[in-house]
């Protein structure tokens, strides 16, 4: 039987994020650490996140490139875009694993950090950390808001969950956008659910036991390349450069994500290391994307000055050209997305 209209908007509404309520000021944080998978419409995902639904980007667009970096819509121009967004991604991972490291002892290494930078953000680097060393471990709890099947607390209601919209697309293929949304358990992509939504912006974590909750970091990647592009499968330990693979599925019809990937998590680098020091990996992990008050890593070229009569397809930067995408001390890695 083919849905009705309202249940297949119900469907379509759904996201995935996951929620971290452990207290990382707390001294048992690593034992106490639990992440929760929820899986929901929208709007109610919104309401118990006390967030407003405008203002709850899921699913996320991932970074967006710096409008005036390159404008217009020549085919050129949209390469060149593309190209840069995906320099900005493996910059901003590479980032993101410095930034985890700086937390606890070696936080308080960092001779004279920004304001606004690790005062804030310690706690939120330590979960940012924690997700990273607990990256193949399954959601500790499971919370699915989900009219069928109704067993909402196990992963094998997921599963149930995912053999039914395969059915029920057969009935009506607009939901197979479901699973531009939602990682399945049987997907390439589950085996790093944790970090796989961070990477998307989609985990969120709360400072006053779930009174408010707020995004732990801004989204790198997209919703639809974290479902349907890549499918990160691995952390390796060992490593400072992530590899990817395409998958090929000779015969098959191609399944979400076609690029295996492996994000490198090396140890850190001991706070008493000559070379790479924490004051290193801070002027890293913080560095600002623009070319401005000394920044030593820009991303972007440097602005061109105020003018009002320039055309609306003209480069307002001098050239097209990125700057700094990798890390440029040694034992920081680099991310190939």
């Amino acid at each position: 039987m083919k849905p009705d209209d309202t249940k297949i908007d119900y469907f379509l509404s759904l996201c995935q994020i996951l929620v971290v309520k452990s207290d990382p000021s707390d001294e048992d944080f690593d034992n106490k650490f639990k992440a929760e998978l929820w899986i929901g419409p929208k709007d109610k995902i919104a309401e118990k996140l006390h967030l407003d639904p405008e203002k709850f980007h899921v699913p996320s667009a991932g970074v967006m490139l710096d409008e005036d970096f390159s404008p217009g819509d020549k085919p050129i121009d949209v390469s060149t875009q593309q190209g840069a967004r995906f320099l900005l991604q493996t910059r901003l991972l590479s980032q993101l694993v410095a930034q985890s490291w700086l937390e606890g002892s070696y936080a308080d290494r960092v001779s004279n950090p920004k304001p606004g930078t690790l005062d804030k953000d310690k706690d939120r680097n330590r979960i940012i950390r924690k997700l990273f060393l607990t990256a193949n471990l399954e959601p500790d709890a499971y919370s699915v808001d989900i009219p069928d099947p109704n067993d909402p607390g196990k992963k094998e209601s997921l599963l149930q969950l995912s053999n039914f919209f395969i059915e029920i697309n057969k009935i009506d293929p607009k939901l197979k956008e479901v699973f531009t949304r939602i990682i399945f358990p049987q997907e390439p992509g589950w085996d790093l659910i944790r970090i796989t939504l961070l990477f998307a912006g989609q985990v969120f974590w709360t400072k006053d036991d779930g009174q408010s909750y707020e995004r732990l970091i801004e989204p790198i990647l997209s919703t639809y390349e974290i479902t349907m592009l890549y499918a990160f499968t691995s952390v390796d330990w060992g490593t400072y450069v992530a590899t990817q693979i395409e998958m090929i599925q000779p015969g098959k019809m191609q399944r979400p994500g076609h690029y295996e990937t492996t994000m490198p998590y090396p140890p850190r680098p001991s706070s008493e290391d000559t070379t790479t020091t924490p004051d290193q990996v801070y002027s890293w992990a913080y560095a600002d994307l623009y070319d401005k008050d000394e920044n030593p890593f820009p991303f972007y070229p440097p602005k061109k000055p105020e003018q009002n009569d320039l055309p609306p397809d003209e480069n307002r930067f001098v050239s097209r050209f990125v700057g700094t995408t990798y890390p440029p001390f040694p034992y920081i890695p680099v991310s190939t997305c």
